[in-house]
Parts: C-alpha cells; structure tokens; sequence
C-alpha cells in the first residue's frame, strides 16, 4: 500500500477470513483487505464503499493484477440467476473462454468449457476490456448471444470492475 501512496496505520492488523470452510484461493483478497484497511484507517471514506465489491491481487509495486473467478462472481452476486444456470463468455480473437454455472446452494463456480450454457456469450476483446472496464454502455458493444440472450446482457451490464 505504501508503494502506492497509502500509508500502514501504526500497530497490528487484524483480518479475519472466516467462514473456514470456504477455500481462500489466490491472490484475489488482496485487494479487499487493502480497501479495508485503507477504510478503516479512514484514507478511504467508508460512506462510498456500500454497494461495491472488490477482487484483485496486488503485487508489491501496488500494481492490480488478474484473477480467476471475476465471471463467478458477477454471475453470482450481481446477477443472481436461479440455480442450474450457467455462462460460457468467449473471446475468440484472445483465445479466451470462461463458463460459471449456479449451484444448487445458489453460489456460482467456474466450470470447465461448457458444451451447451443457458448463455453463450461471444464479445470481441475491444468490446470486452471496455465493458469489463466501464468504458462503454452495452449498447455501444455488438456481442452475440445463443441461448437466453436477456441473461447474457444482465451479466455484460453486471461486468463492468470501475464506475
């Protein structure tokens, strides 16, 4: 944090990761924990937190990097479909593919490649970073859906990782 700016507050810092028995895979509660702690030191103004979710790795430069489970979450928390469902998102021109389904309990995972999704989803990867980045409305975007296209846009509406 102090790499970017920010600085440690003096003394101990205690994060809790409960519940136990979900796993804590990666790097990707780097950033919420940073966020909570900036917060809690009050260099982050608490009022704008409600209503967002953060999932990131950071590095040591303070640089943000990828991670996995980015379609997981937004199918899962902002989209929130019945259970059974599931997402397939291609990219063909980044030779990239990534599916989630809804569990029975209602919490989405990724998948291996499914053959046949609710919604399949295939998006340029133009269209892609400046969807995921909050760049553009869908509107301004030419995705192409097969399967239940109304669930495909609420999950491209629900990408967006900036305001």
């Amino acid at each position: 944090m102090s790499t970017a700016g920010f600085s440690l507050p003096a003394g101990r810092v205690t994060v809790s990761l409960a519940p136990a028995d979900l796993p804590k895979e990666s790097g990707r509660f780097d950033l919420p924990i940073a966020i909570g702690i900036l917060a809690a030191s009050g260099q982050v103004p608490m009022k704008a937190l409600p209503g967002l979710e953060f999932a990131g790795e950071l590095a040591l430069s303070g640089e943000l990097r990828p991670i996995r489970g980015a379609l997981p979450m937004v199918l899962g928390k902002r989209v929130a479909p019945p259970a059974g469902t599931s997402v397939r998102i291609d990219v063909p021109d980044a030779g990239q593919s990534w599916s989630a389904a809804i569990g029975d309990d209602g919490r989405a995972a990724a998948t291996e490649p499914l053959a046949d999704p609710t919604v399949l989803i295939t998006v340029s990867a133009e269209d892609f970073v400046v969807l995921a980045g909050g760049r553009r409305p869908l509107e301004a975007t030419s995705p192409a859906y097969v399967g239940d296209a109304e669930l495909g846009a609420a999950v491209l509406s629900s990408f967006a990782v900036t305001p």
